[in-house]
């Protein structure tokens, strides 16, 4: 079977997870057919295929024209099919078609080999058509009397796709992290953060007096007979008496700060922040020097440099402070000021503290009401029950995928020093401390790597390294406590003896669904990193400015801030952000992990078929559950009310799921990544311990 084909159920996420992570048979068997149906798919051109009939539907009779379009699924359990149908009727003497909405049960025979669902004994069960007289009895005749028998075939891609769709929020794997809040710094002027990872550790600068802290990419230096801290940003040296500071600039440079430098720099192990166009260096270029703030706990830096300029939002009690590029408001009804912190919300009295957590389902009502032509609309995305954040739940779920040459992909992972084991708390698995390849070993079995979204096998830590065709259950079974959950997010959809066809969902670059309806960045969990010679960094969840956003352009993606102090980034975004790339905000879907491997080819007959077997829904009409026809264009979602089309009307989050299923569906899902994989790739240090 050829793998790179899958099913349009991937749009929600029910193959991107491996057995293990969801129990649910029946689900795993509809996906198999699903590979099944994409691999026989005939393109759209084929005579003989009946899915080569666009969507609507068009059947013509004496008097009307009638359009079927395509239907939404309500259940199916390949035998009995129940949906619902957004339809139109077109006479000779109307300026415009009347719309109506009606539901259709039928008994379903799926032939895997052509990837078609026959549909017998087909029956309107119901109808309504609002704009006619009556609800319009007599078209709902005529679409009894002309739908079965026009209508007696639908690719199966199709209705697992449109049934992926609405099963995607509740199918979405919500993870219980942890929300405690972490330290956040308020400052009126304009600051920077340098984050610590932990008590400073020391390592001795030959040559010098100094001591280096090594577990903050910061170049920060001691000398302990003098108790005083040198910190090197952007052009400059700053000192301080102690870590937490205050920092003031170095007047008279001590014996061995230039060679401690050099050396450093030449270690590739700190970022001096003097990048051109950075955020830091553009401060010292035309402003005062920020502020300096220091922490070795968890910590967010929130900022508005000068008195609050504070502006309504319309139709709530909500302000928002304009003069911050963070996202702070203030409820006028309380006086609580909200802050959103990596996908969380907390709420204080003071901008100054103490913070609380507040769950997304459980903000103040009007943070819903935010108008999304808004400037603060950016949040909706973190606020339970709107459909932003039901978008990004379905976003979520959508992996990049990629096919594996199992006979040229390589790892060769590096160690510092011999090797280093730790338990992972629940679970009778363990993992390489001492490496920046995320290497886990299984019950007294074999172990497993993942480099840059592939999974590899090895009978021992060292190698030889091969890629897996298959990962036990017990690892992807991994707490969100443990520091390589993001590994659970990486899956094999299928082997074959030459190649491997894997995929990654946005888990695995840190954005995480929970039960509260919204997706967050970060565990919240604080991980402990390995310091030996080498600094490697665990996944972090506070520092970095993270930026989760939705938009109807670009989809989901996260965005940092411009200077990140934290490092060694740990994560696929960052190694991007690394090579200079503007990580400022990037959707996951155009994250592009598999071609870091080596030169990638989308594999356009696959396209060609998905798109064959999904058609053309961009131009579809939706069928609400309350009997109207909606579109949803450039204004928005669209009611046909009365026989015209009116903005809102729309029920719930419910259609614009639909439609955010059906779109990744075509835009996404039907262009699927081929690759040869070849040449060694070994795991670095001073970078990630998740690559």
């Amino acid at each position: 079977m050829c793998i790179r084909l899958i099913g349009a159920l991937i749009v929600a996420g029910v193959l991107s997870l491996p057995a293990g992570v969801y129990a649910d048979p029946e689900l795993a068997e509809e996906a198999a057919q699903a590979v099944a149906a994409g691999e026989n798919s005939a393109p759209a051109s084929d005579p003989g295929n009946p899915e080569a009939q666009a969507w609507p539907r068009q059947i013509t009779t004496d008097q009307y024209t009638l359009y079927l379009y395509a239907p939404h699924v309500e259940s199916w359990d390949q035998k009995l099919l129940q949906a619902r149908a957004a339809v139109a009727v077109q006479s000779a003497d109307a300026a415009e078609p009347t719309y109506g909405v009606v539901w259709l049960t039928a008994h379903t025979a799926v032939d895997d080999q052509k990837g078609i669902v026959s549909l017998q004994d087909l029956t309107v069960t119901k109808g309504t058509f609002p704009s006619a007289p009556d609800g319009g009895p007599d078209y709902l005749a005529l679409v009894r009397q002309n739908v079965p028998a026009a209508t007696r075939t639908i690719g199966l891609s199709r209705l697992q796709g449109d049934l992926a769709a609405a099963r995607a929020v509740e199918k979405s794997r919500a993870a219980a992290l942890k929300n405690d809040p972490p330290r956040i710094i308020f400052s009126t002027t304009k600051a920077m953060l340098v984050l610590i990872d932990g008590a400073p550790v020391l390592r001795p600068v030959p040559g010098t007096k100094l001591s280096r802290v090594v577990n903050t990419r910061s170049l920060l230096l001691t000398d302990q007979a003098k108790s005083a801290y040198y910190l090197y940003l952007v052009d400059r040296w700053l000192t301080a008496t102690s870590i937490d500071g205050p920092w003031s600039e170095v007047q008279d440079l001590p014996d061995g700060l230039d060679a401690a430098k050099q050396a450093a720099v030449a270690s590739k192990q700190v970022d001096l922040l003097d990048q051109a166009g950075s955020d830091a260096r553009m401060a010292v270029d035309w402003g005062t020097f920020p502020t300096v703030y220091t922490s070795t706990a968890p910590a967010e830096l929130i900022q508005a440099p000068g008195p609050l300029m504070m502006t309504p939002i319309e139709g709530t009690q909500l302000q928002q402070v304009q003069n911050s590029n963070d996202n702070i408001f203030q409820n006028t009804a309380t006086q609580d000021y909200y802050v959103l912190v990596s996908g969380r919300w907390f709420r204080s009295p003071s901008l100054n503290g103490p913070w609380a957590f507040v769950a997304a389902n459980a903000l103040p009502a009007d943070f819903a009401k935010i108008p999304p032509d808004s400037l603060a609309s950016t949040v909706l995305a973190s606020v339970a029950g709107t459909p932003q954040a039901q978008q990004a739940l379905v976003d979520n779920l959508v992996p990049q995928t990629a096919t594996v040459n199992r006979k040229q992909a390589r790892l060769s992972p590096r160690f510092d020093g011999a090797l280093q084991f730790r338990p992972i708390a629940g679970t009778a698995l363990r993992y390489v401390a001492n490496s920046a390849t995320p290497i886990i070993q299984s019950r007294n079995g074999p172990y497993y790597a993942v480099e840059h979204g592939v999974w590899f096998l090895a009978q021992a830590a060292t190698g030889p390294w091969e890629v897996a065709a298959s990962v036990p259950a017990e690892i992807y079974a991994m707490p969100p406590s443990a520091p390589l959950y993001y590994t659970t997010f990486v899956n094999i959809y299928g082997a074959t003896d030459d190649e491997v066809y894997v995929g990654s969902t946005p888990g695995y670059f840190g954005a995480y669904a929970v039960p509260e309806g919204v997706v967050v960045y970060g565990t919240g969990w604080a991980y402990e990193p390995w310091l030996g010679a080498y600094w490697i960094g665990a996944p972090r969840t506070f520092g970095f400015d993270a930026d989760l956003a939705w938009d109807a352009v670009s989809g989901y993606g996260v965005g940092f801030g411009d200077d990140l102090y934290f490092g060694p980034w740990w994560g696929p975004l960052g190694a991007r952000w690394a090579e200079g790339l503007d990580w400022r905000f990037r959707t996951f879907a155009a994250a592009d992990l598999y071609g870091r491997w080596g030169p990638m080819v989308r594999d356009t007959a696959s396209a060609r078929a998905t798109a064959a077997a999904l058609g053309d829904w961009r131009a579809d009409m939706y069928a609400g559950r309350d009997g109207y026809v909606y579109r949803r264009g450039e204004r928005g979602w669209e009611g046909n009310i009365g026989g015209d089309w009116r903005r809102g009307g729309m029920e719930g989050a419910g259609l614009e799921r639909q439609w955010m299923g059906r779109q990744m569906a075509m835009d996404r899902m039907g262009a699927y990544r081929g690759a040869a994989f070849g040449g060694g790739f070994g795991g670095g240090f001073g970078g990630s311990r998740r690559r």
